[in-house]
């Protein structure tokens, strides 16, 4: 197993990545952090472009050892991982660098990758990567043990409505943002010109589903009082 890689930044591809800053700083406030937490996983802000899609930047102290066993992995793909979701990998404190064509968005809370196959996917991130899950609830449910939160999920599960099965099951990233009231942050989307998909929980945290202004899907995620 190789040494241990952080995901630190999420690249997202968008219609307008200035529109999507503004509008998810006008959203939430810097989070507060301590020398304790993980740094935060930011978000990336990309121009879409045809087949764009969302990667996981993960940083690593070895680039070509874990290139080379990721594509070991992946019988010879090392920029997606076992269920082909876009990967990059960075030199330890260079992956949330925004380059001259991102625009840096906010601080992400959890990051759920919605996987076909989860014990395909969780072999993938230990033997890659070094990371480390643990089963939480009844299901195929799947979340990091240390660093920043990251889950793997069915990917035929919806967050936010879990007893209705998902139409689509291909592999998927979800981003969630943290607030401290979701219905605040709801009506907060909606003034921005945004909108609520759905609503739903995954465990006792409280979710919801929304669109931005530019129609970029992302996710709330609130801690009950």
């Amino acid at each position: 197993m190789l040494a241990s890689a952080r995901l630190s930044a999420l690249t997202w591809p968008v219609s307008d990545p200035d529109r999507a800053a503004r509008f998810f700083q006008a959203l939430v406030a810097a989070p507060a952090t301590t020398t304790d937490e993980p740094p935060p996983v930011v978000a990336l802000f990309t121009q879409e472009t045809t087949g764009s899609a969302k990667r996981l930047c993960f940083e690593t102290e070895d680039i070509s050892a874990t290139r080379a066993r990721m594509a070991d992995l992946t019988g010879g793909d090392a920029t997606a991982d076992a269920q082909g979701l876009g990967l990059r990998l960075c030199a330890r404190g260079q992956a949330v660098v925004a380059d001259a064509d991102q625009r840096r968005g906010p601080s992400l809370g959890p990051v759920i990758l919605l996987a076909p196959d989860v014990s395909a996917e969780l072999a993938f991130y230990r033997e890659a990567s070094g990371l480390d899950f643990t089963r939480v609830g009844s299901g195929d449910f799947w979340w990091i043990v240390n660093g920043p939160p990251l889950g793997i999920f069915p990917a035929g599960h919806d967050l936010t409505n879990p007893d209705v099965p998902r139409p689509r099951a291909s592999a998927e990233i979800e981003a969630f943002l943290i607030v401290d009231d979701l219905a605040a942050a709801r009506r907060q989307v909606e003034t921005l010109g945004g909108r609520t998909l759905s609503e739903g929980h995954v465990g006792h945290y409280q979710i919801a589903r929304c669109e931005d202004d530019q129609g970029t899907t992302f996710g709330l995620w609130s801690e009950p009082a």
